[in-house]
């Protein structure tokens, strides 16, 4: 589960940005282009309540969050228990990574009306990105009772059990959305990861594949199915899967240190050396890195070099075994 938590913040920032881009569907456009064209909040001081949230609901669909917060705010101020102003003042500061805020005025949106589906989204998400998983399990499960079918709802909950580590529960969520989104994915990515997770490798392969049939450009798709390849000794399919990774995101370390693994079992330790060495440069404490940096250079009799890649694999987990044990194994002479 230790890559899950980057790839969990990388699809709810998405998601975040994908409800902003639906959330001004219903607004109405002659009357918001003309309240819009100033960008200044004080523009707004004459309009009434309903004209604010229109303004509002403009600015998050273009992305202007803070616009939005501050015109928003005005609303909140003047009606302090509006649910769809405070959605919507909730959704511009989860774009602006103001998860607190966001969370804080979703929760009082989410008490108002917590039969908007939306609102039980954003308010787990939100919940979600600020380390409280268990909280967004009860929004979510609330609003399963009103939306028992929701594909998306039911994808939120299967990847907020696997970050509880509930995952005989998550895959059942997973399993049910899929049924009800065949299509979607990201969903089966996300399916795929938990029978992986939950040590069930041909079906995870089978999902994964199919992932990645409906988008081959799924990076986190890609390193799980590498993943999966390697227990099975697949070592050329796994490499290839994740160079081809690694030219669509060049600045994941955890892509070019799962590379390195990749290369290192596959015997190609010219290669495992070089992806472990970019693996550091992204990400200068990698502990794990630095070793399979050592663990190439040993196999290529550059035991010098191997030394201080295991002295600084050593130095930043003092609990890496297998540095420890190489060490002892070749004392300075």
């Amino acid at each position: 589960m230790r890559h899950f938590s980057l790839i969990l913040a990388a699809i709810l920032w998405s998601a975040i940005a994908c409800l902003a881009s639906c959330a001004h569907q219903d607004a109405t456009p002659t009357q918001v282009e003309t309240k819009t064209e100033q960008p200044e909040a004080d523009a707004t001081d004459g309009f009434s309540d309903e004209e604010l949230l229109e303004v509002g609901k403009a600015y998050n669909a273009r992305g202007e969050s803070e616009k939005a917060v501050r015109v928003l705010k005005k609303a909140v101020e003047r009606k302090a228990d509006w649910a769809p102003a405070l959605y919507q003042l909730g959704l511009a500061f989860s774009r602006l990574e103001r998860i607190k805020e966001a969370t804080q005025a979703l929760s009082q949106a989410y008490k108002l009306a917590p039969e908007h589906l939306e609102t039980a989204l954003l308010l787990g998400m939100a919940l979600d990105l600020a380390g409280q998983p268990a909280k967004a399990l009860k929004v979510y499960m609330g609003a399963a009772r009103v939306h028992p079918n929701n594909p998306e709802l039911l994808h939120e909950i299967g990847v907020t059990l696997l970050m509880l580590n509930q995952g005989q529960a998550a895959l059942k969520a997973l399993v049910k959305a899929v049924k009800l989104k065949p299509k979607d994915a990201e969903l089966m990515g996300d399916l795929g990861y938990a029978f992986m997770v939950l040590g069930k490798q041909a079906k995870a392969e089978k999902v994964l594949r199919r992932a990645l049939a409906a988008d081959p450009n799924q990076v986190p798709v890609q390193m799980n199915l590498a993943r999966v390849l390697l227990t099975q000794k697949n070592f050329k399919e796994a490499t290839d899967l994740l160079i081809a990774a690694s030219r669509q995101a060049p600045k994941q370390p955890a892509l070019w240190t799962l590379l390195a693994l990749a290369q290192l079992r596959a015997g190609h330790m010219p290669e495992a050396e070089q992806a472990a060495s970019q693996a550091i440069k992204l990400a200068p404490k990698s502990a794990r890195a630095h070793f399979l940096q050592g663990a190439a250079r040993d196999a290529q009799g550059k035991l010098a070099e191997a030394r201080k890649a295991f002295e600084q694999a050593l130095a930043l987990d003092p609990q890496l075994k297998e540095a420890s044990r190489w060490l002892k194994d070749h004392p300075v002479k």
